[in-house]
């Protein structure tokens, strides 16, 4: 009960100010894919391309569906999920032997290493998942192998990429348990059916309305194209940050050293054994995604799993390190390192306070308030007045926010554009070919900006045969704070006020 009050008053000090759901265009893409749910009918992989799965939508609109099409019920959703990954994380940390001390510091060096927001479910579906997993090793419940396939599942539905990790530690779960072949693939049957049971439903739905086959082969090339087209160099190889890279370093290495102590000095408990091969194992895997843009905010979304690891590294190797303060060391170590990558600081409870009151604002008067002014504010009136409400357009390349605060569908399949996202000729060429079947009277284009400044990632340049179908089929009519907004040739436009824009 301690651990859950520490981490809701933590969770309630780090809400954010308003201008944070203003500006956040990942936020904004994961709030306009759940108005689009709720309102529009459009469905992730159905209507619309994306690398995410259909779970991170599906909690954000029942966050809206709680606050009336608020911000207050995704700020608690994205809230709660961080403080149960919290809770969670101490109970393993506990269960796998670690002291109170020695998991009260790995938890403090978890709080401020929490992922962005919006990505709480890249802390808790890895720690969901080594929860189910340090049952199934260490006390044996009956089932576990179901439940464990469940958890993988249910990390599957945020993000495929993320059910292929996870699967990982459940299959050296049934690799390194005891009894005859039989039992071991009777194991991995009940792990499979239990990943099956969240997404089949999810995979019928897609099935019904799409060729599965295409599903996943967009899935495939997207995942992997996205995380070269806007990928960094990685600070193991490049040390041109110092902090980010000696935190990297730890954060790998200590996984690495859990692996030579299971092969060096195998425990006498079989149990832990198992549970140590699996979440060093993990720990390393988990760290992939973290490895094609690999910066601060994708450190902290990937190093969950590395705070069990570390704490079970710690437990086997108290005979060598005897000093229970020295032990505790190393706790104290990784949270200075990950410190300087802190993304959000906690505020003060009155400041603290009035985020939330934002929040629970009804959206009409947050936007009043907090987005009408701004440059957000001022090009979603231009798609509030000249676009019904049902009518699609797009704020491209990375405004995706626009459609929440303008209430306006995705339009083409593509909620945003960005090097490697959906940038193949064929896949343009479907964007297209949903454009001309859309035929929607505006779309907005921040023709002028690239992703870290580079030419090569202006998506006038990655997505070169959408631009040209717009160019080709639009008219330039206006400048809204940097966006061109495109009318389609020969569109009748509501309001007079729309055949005489801004240009500026």
């Amino acid at each position: 009960m301690a651990v859950f009050l520490a981490a809701a008053v933590w969770m309630f000090l780090l809400a954010p100010e308003p201008a944070y759901f203003v500006n956040s265009a990942e936020t904004g893409h994961q709030l306009a894919g759940a108005l689009n749910l709720l309102h529009f009918a459009q469905s992730p992989h159905v209507d619309y391309v994306t690398s995410y799965g259909p779970g991170r939508y599906w909690v954000s609109a029942f966050g809206l569906w709680l606050a009336d099409g608020g911000l207050f019920g995704e700020l608690l959703t994205r809230s709660a999920g961080h403080a149960v990954y919290l809770v969670l994380l101490f109970v393993v940390l506990r269960r796998v032997g670690a002291s109170t001390a020695m998991a009260s510091l790995l938890l403090a060096a978890a709080a401020l290493a929490l992922p962005p927001g919006h990505k709480y479910w890249t802390a808790l579906c890895p720690i969901l998942v080594l929860y189910a997993v340090q049952r199934w090793c260490m006390a044996g419940s009956r089932r576990a192998a179901f439940g464990t396939g469940a958890t993988i599942g249910f990390a599957a539905l945020f993000r495929p990429d993320y059910g292929l990790f996870a699967l990982v530690p459940g299959l050296v779960a049934v690799a390194t348990g005891s009894g005859a072949p039989g039992t071991r693939r009777r194991l991995a049957g009940e792990l499979f059916a239990g990943m099956l049971a969240p997404l089949l439903p999810w995979l019928l739905l897609v099935g019904a309305n799409h060729d599965l086959g295409r599903f996943f082969a967009d899935w495939a090339q997207v995942g992997s194209a996205v995380g070269s087209g806007l990928g960094l160099p990685h600070p193991l190889l490049s040390w041109t940050d110092i902090t980010l890279s000696a935190a990297f370093a730890f954060v790998v290495g200590v996984p690495l050293t859990g692996l030579l102590q299971c092969r060096l000095a195998p425990h006498a408990t079989r149990g832990l054994q198992r549970f140590a091969l699996a979440v060093h194992l993990f720990a390393l895997v988990n760290l992939v995604q973290s490895s094609h843009r690999a910066d601060w905010p994708h450190l902290f979304q990937g190093i969950a799993p590395a705070f069990v690891s570390l704490a079970v590294v710690l437990v086997r190797g108290s005979d060598g390190i005897r000093s229970s303060v020295l032990r505790l060391a190393f706790p104290l170590l990784l949270a200075a390192l990950l410190l300087p990558g802190r993304a959000v600081a906690p505020s003060r409870p009155a400041t603290a306070a009035r985020n939330w009151a934002a929040a629970a604002l009804p959206k009409a008067e947050f936007a009043r308030r907090h987005v009408d002014a701004t440059p957000i504010g001022r090009v979603a009136a231009v798609a509030r007045r000249c676009l019904a409400p049902a009518n699609p357009t797009a704020f491209f390349p990375f405004t995706p926010q626009l459609h929440y605060f303008a209430e306006r569908p995705f339009a083409g399949g593509l909620p945003f554009l960005a090097p490697g996202f959906f940038d193949t000729v064929n896949r343009q060429r479907r964007a297209v070919e949903q454009l001309e079947r859309e035929r929607p009277a505006l779309l907005f284009w921040a023709e002028g900006f690239a992703y870290d400044g580079r030419a090569d990632r202006n998506s006038t340049r990655t997505h070169a045969l959408v631009h040209a179908y717009v160019v080709s089929h639009y008219q330039r009519a206006g400048l809204v704070d940097g966006h061109t907004v495109f009318r389609r040739t020969g569109a009748v436009m509501p309001s007079p006020d729309c055949d005489s824009l801004p240009q500026k």
